[in-house]
Order: structure tokens, then sequence, then C-alpha cells
């Protein structure tokens, strides 16, 4: 030190925690220096240095989320415009200018068209999984719809193929595929397999923290009416009234909810609760007519349910009255042909031989069978059933 008053100036910065002249003013040496002198604003420093660095990586993390959901979305977009663009190609098959099959030109029907679709699919979009799943799965779906279970089928079990493949196998769209598999399993006569996909189905959806409402319902209401055909009421029961309890609720579609009510009143029926049955079947008819109209499908199955419990209460005439405008809906919107309207023949068939109107009844039957044998095949259990009321 150059004086005493310099070393004293020293040991007084010291003591008082500032910094001396005799040793080098570095960052670290100040930062420490006011660290002691200030604890405090250091707690306070650091917090903020720690909530900003956090909000830094918030956004971070929240841009990169924007980004993904906005790409997500643009991909969602571009898959449905190639599948919107591939059916409508396909029905642009009926243009008589420039026909997809001369030999029927405008004439050509659904199915036809969609056949012609599948065959497209054989040697296009290998290289678009994603949207050759997609086309898959609608035309499935719509093969289905018309009862062609036999080219629903390996499209079907295809699309769950590129499903897993792309999204998991516990993802939504297997999901929702398993549920059409087993449905065409079960149309199928292939019962312990559709047993095993709508249980695999539900099992599925419940482990899943995304499954909304409206899929447990219809999951729930599936594998309830599954149950039903194998006479197990009383787990078909469970799981019906668990599908209308979620339809309580909002997100599930009417669809979704008239169908469980006309499952729930027959399953109902078969417990011998004949009076519930029918207040049950009423409300899904009301609420078919107020959101699908009087002419509709949903509409005409709950007459055709309606009509078998009051058949088996023994009001006959009100029965055949709605079997038969059931039957004259099903027929228009379906064809002849299609697996529910056969449903409902034959349970007019099975009123018909109730009432002892024998000819009636031998006339409906044998129009079922010659359709079930042409449509469902000679060995389909529900064929069965059909010759076994006919022997009767």
């Amino acid at each position: 030190y150059a004086s005493v008053e310099k070393l004293g100036e020293d040991v007084r910065r010291y003591l008082a925690g500032e910094t001396i002249s005799a040793r080098p003013a570095t960052l670290a040496y100040r930062t420490r220096k006011f660290a002691r002198r200030n604890p405090w604003a250091m707690v306070v420093a650091t917090v903020i240095a720690i909530a900003v660095a956090l909000f830094v990586a918030l956004q971070t993390r929240h841009t990169q989320e924007v980004e993904a959901e906005r790409n997500a979305a643009q991909l969602e977009a571009d898959r449905a415009q190639e599948v919107q663009r591939f059916i409508v190609d396909l029905f642009a098959s009926a243009n008589p200018y420039r026909p997809a099959d001369p030999d029927v030109g405008r004439r050509i029907t659904v199915v036809e068209a969609l056949d012609i679709g599948t065959e497209r699919l054989e040697a296009s979009l290998r290289d678009r999984p994603e949207v050759r799943a997609a086309i898959l799965s609608t035309i499935s779906g719509v093969y289905q719809d018309l009862g062609a279970l036999d080219r629903a089928l390996p499209l079907r079990e295809e699309s769950i193929l590129l499903q897993r493949s792309l999204y998991g196998s516990s993802s939504r769209p297997v999901r929702d595929s398993l549920g059409s598999l087993a449905t065409i399993r079960a149309e199928m006569g292939e019962r312990e397999a559709a047993t095993e996909l709508h249980e695999r189905r539900l099992e599925l959806a419940i482990a899943e923290e995304s499954a909304d409402v409206a899929e447990l319902a219809d999951a729930h209401t599936r594998l309830g009416l599954h149950y039903w055909t194998l006479t197990r009421s009383e787990q078909a029961e469970n799981h019906l009234l668990t599908a209308v309890d979620l339809a309580a609720g909002r997100g599930v579609p009417p669809v979704t909810v008239v169908e469980s009510m006309r499952g729930l009143s027959t399953v109902q029926r078969a417990l011998d609760r004949l009076e519930e049955s029918e207040q049950t079947a009423r409300r899904a008819i009301d609420l078919a007519r107020a959101h699908f109209g009087a002419s509709s499908t949903d509409t005409a199955l709950g007459r055709a349910t309606l009509a078998a419990t009051l058949s088996t209460m023994g009001r006959l005439d009100e029965a055949d009255t709605e079997f038969r405008s059931a039957i004259e809906i099903l027929e228009r919107a379906l064809g002849s042909d299609h697996g529910d309207l056969l449903t409902v023949m034959s349970n007019r068939a099975v009123l018909l031989l109730s009432s002892q109107r024998y000819a009636e009844a031998e006339v409906l039957l044998a129009q079922i069978i010659e359709i079930g044998e042409r449509v469902q095949g000679p060995d389909h259990p529900v064929v069965g059933d059909y010759l076994q009321n006919y022997a009767t």
C-alpha cells in the first residue's frame, strides 16, 4: 500500500463486505461480494432467472406443439382431400361420356362402382399408406352397410393392418375398425371371433384416456347387442344400460343413442319385462323420428323392435301393423336383400305363425329363405333359423 490511509481504506471496505483495491476486481469476485452484502437480492435474482428460463422453455414447447398440431391438421386435410378425390372419381364412373365400364355405362350401381374402386386400389396409393387406409375403411364401411359382407371383410382387415403400423395397435382408427370387423364377423356367423373383437375394442377404449363418451357408448352398445345374440341377456343389459347412461350426457351421436335403446328394449323383452320394453322402444322411435324423420331406417328398426314386444304381449294386430310399416320403409331404403330387412321379415313370419296365418307365413318364409341362402349363404346360422320356422 502506498500509505497507511490506503491500507485503512481497504480494511474498512473489507469489514463492510466491499471489494478491496489489493485484489483484482473480477466479475466473479464482485458478484460474491455483492451476494454477501445483499443476500435477498440474490435470491430474487435467482428466482427471476429461473422464471425466465421456464418461460422460455414453455414458450418453445408451446411453439413446437402448435407447429406439430398445424402439421397434423395439414396432413389430415391432405388425406381427406385425397380420399374425397378418389371417391368423387369413383362415382364419376357413371358418366356416360367416360364410363368406367362401357358395358354398364350410366346404369352402374353403387356396388359395381365400389368394385371398380377396389380394383384401382390394388395398384395405387401404395406410397400413401394413410390415404390408402382411409379409403379402404370407407369402401369397406359402405359394402358393410349394403350387406356385401364378403367384399367388406378383406378391405377392413387390410385397413386394420395399415392403421396399426401407422398409428399404433390401440389407436382410435384401429379401435373403430375392430368394432366394424366384429360386426362383419358376427353377421357372417363367426360369433366367437366377433365376441373377441367386440370385447377387445371395448377394453382398448376403456384403457385409453383420450377415448370420448361417444366412443365408449358405441362400444358398449355393440357389445351388448352382440351378447344378446348369444342369449347372454344379463351381460347384454348391463352394457346397454351403461350405453344409455353415457348417452344421457352430451356428445353422443343420436344414432348411437337410438341403437342402444332398441337393444335395451330387446333385452328387456327377453327378460319378460314387457312394459319396460315397450316404453324403451317408443322412446327410441320418438328420438329417431325427431332426428332422422318418420321414413328413416332408424325409425323403421325402432318400430320393428316395438312390434316384437307387442307380439310377445299378445297384441298381435298392433304388432303386425308396426311390422308391415317397418318392412315397407326398410325395403325402400335398403333394398329387398339386406340383412336387417330379412330379420324384420322373419320376425313378422313368427308373428303370422302365432296368429295361425299359416298360408301367409309360408309365402313370406319361402321368400326369406331364398334371399337368405343367396345373400348369406346356405350354411349361415340365421338361414338355419329361417328353415326351422319354415318347418314349423
